[in-house]
């Protein structure tokens, strides 16, 4: 029992070790001119949050517009996260990014 319990709680921390976004990740998804890339990148660095917020910043992007014009849509709050991340390291984690920016 105490090995499955250990293996578990090994897996659990290299999972979320591996599965951080970047903002590295994210501008390469922008350049690389692929739209559904640069979603899946930024869904990613929402998964990357953690269970409880990502749940609630999840909704909020899938809530929101897809008006062009309408400063809270899809579009606007992923270009802001690209900006911010233009400024910050390619190292620097998506989710907080993400979190500052929505």
């Amino acid at each position: 029992m105490k090995r499955l319990l250990l293996v578990i709680t090994v897996g659990l921390f290299s999972f979320n070790s591996i599965a951080d976004e970047t903002c590295g990740d994210y501008l390469g998804s922008a350049k690389s001119g692929d739209i559904k890339k640069m979603w899946s990148s930024y869904k990613s660095g929402i998964n990357d949050i953690g269970f409880v917020d990502s749940v609630e910043y999840s909704a909020k992007f899938s809530n929101a517009s897809t008006d062009q014009n309408d400063k809270n849509s899809m579009q606007w709050m992923m270009q802001r996260a690209y900006n911010k991340c233009l400024r910050l390291s390619p190292s620097e984690h998506l989710s907080e990014v993400i979190k500052a920016t929505m």
